[in-house]
């Protein structure tokens, strides 16, 4: 692990400009925006009430969301009302083409001197609304999210320029060679570190919309305040590995473009 994390620097993360095509990264975004539509709708069908304004109204329907579990919630919604999207957007196979870019596949076999890595699969794809606070993620490491992996680090992709009112990530910088430490869970996130336990300086790092963010599993990061009312902010995770023993589960191979499904 240690090799890894002296990839990142003293910082603990690298931001790599320009790392995907901005064409690409707005088709991805006009996507995602069609599938948050469409949980929309099957989320007011659920509850049969019409959200007539969602920048009140979402953030609303996120605090009772215990309520809504207690009625039985279907899973795809209950990710909906955390941010994130179905497996079926998940699923489809424009995400990780974005990897399979030869400008992509180079930038990362080259900084870790690999001829491969292996993207988990699946990607993880969020949106995040003005004032919805369940999709704010509290400090955390990925590595509680993901024991399934070992040495693994994760590329942040945002789809939409972030900007102090389009909040992004919150980095901890040089946090990276911290230890496991222990995580709780709050009303929303199952893994989250109490922040009076940080000692590390916090960073939000402003990125544009072709940019990438990467950094270690241990790497401490929050979700910064999503101030905009009109703009929605849409982003995908990445869990990378350099060796396919590395995980438990599927994996999408970069060089080969296919995915290996392991369960």
């Amino acid at each position: 692990m240690k090799d890894m994390n002296d990839k990142f620097g003293s910082e603990g993360f690298l931001l790599s400009r320009n790392l995907f095509p901005i064409k690409e990264i707005d088709v991805l975004r006009e996507f995602l925006e069609i599938r948050r539509k469409r949980l929309s709708s099957q989320f007011e069908a659920y509850t049969g009430k019409k959200y007539l304004d969602e920048s009140t109204e979402y953030p609303q329907a996120q605090k009772r969301i215990k309520e809504f579990e207690e009625r039985g919630l279907p899973k795809d919604l209950r990710h909906y009302l955390t941010g994130e999207f179905d497996l079926e957007t998940r699923l489809d196979e424009r995400i990780v083409a974005l990897f399979s870019s030869e400008h992509c596949f180079n930038f990362i076999t080259k900084l870790f001197n690999s001829p491969d890595f292996f993207i988990h699969y699946l990607p993880m794809l969020r949106f995040k609304m003005g004032g919805a606070q369940g999709s704010t993620l509290p400090p955390h490491q990925d590595r509680p999210y993901s024991p399934h992996l070992s040495n693994f680090f994760t590329v942040w992709v945002p789809l939409v320029d972030i900007t102090e009112d389009v909040g992004g990530v919150v980095a901890y910088r040089g946090s990276h060679n911290s230890e496991n430490l222990n995580h709780s869970s709050n009303n929303y996130w199952a893994h989250g570190i109490a922040e009076n336990s940080i000692c590390y300086d916090m960073d939000h790092v402003l990125m544009k919309k072709s940019d990438a963010l990467l950094f270690p599993s241990n790497f401490i990061h929050s979700s910064a305040p999503q101030r905009s009312v009109d703009k929605i902010r849409y982003s995908i995770d990445f869990r990378i590995i350099l060796n396919r023993q590395d995980t438990t589960k599927s994996f999408f191979h970069a060089r080969e473009k296919r995915v290996y499904r392991l369960h």
